[in-house]
């Protein structure tokens, strides 16, 4: 009796008596792929299921909070609007994304009118830049942000920069020699 033999007769103890042993070999393999494929898509359901939305806790740094029932962009940056207890959002509640876009140069985000709610500053609008640059990073969107409402960039709703006006004051020593005309 050969090693194969040895094999083949081991196999047929371990199999049904009613199936050869040769259909069942290739089947292993096949079955093991099926399973790991299937195990695989599971995983990714699970893991891409939910998203990671950024708020601000506080201290004033940004915090991920995992939202399950966003799956996409846009839901993660309409989740900004609704934060959960204990953290805070510089997106006013009732705040919706209206238009969304990516090319190239980065993501263009338009908002509704009531993100301009409470009002524009120079710490509100750096607040909502972080927080949707950080909320769309994990889309792979890691290029330019251009964040807009109504048509308008939202930095144009930033109250404007009052002119500093530097006086300078010239202070000279009377002398003969600067005084008197010169001869």
């Amino acid at each position: 009796m050969t090693k194969c033999d040895n094999r083949i007769s081991m196999l047929n103890s371990l199999r049904p008596m009613n199936k050869p042993v040769h259909s069942s070999i290739p089947a292993k393999p096949m079955l093991r792929l099926l399973v790991t494929f299937c195990c695989l898509m599971l995983a990714k359901n699970l893991v891409c299921s939910a998203a990671v939305v950024v708020y601000v806790n506080e201290q004033g740094n940004l915090v991920g909070f995992s939202r399950p029932e966003v799956s996409d962009p846009v839901a993660a940056l309409n989740a900004l609007a609704t934060p959960p207890p204990g953290l805070v959002s510089a997106v006013p509640a009732g705040t919706a994304v209206e238009g969304y876009s990516l090319d190239e140069a980065g993501a263009t985000v338009a908002f509704s009118k009531a993100i301009t709610n409470l009002g524009m500053d120079d710490l509100r609008l750096e607040t909502i830049f972080e927080q949707v640059r950080a909320t769309l990073m994990q889309f792979g969107i890691e290029g330019t942000v251009r964040l807009q409402s109504d048509g308008r960039l939202l930095s144009d709703y930033l109250s404007p920069t009052p002119q500093i006006v530097l006086l300078c004051y010239v202070r000279t020593t009377l002398t003969s020699s600067n005084f008197l005309p010169q001869q």
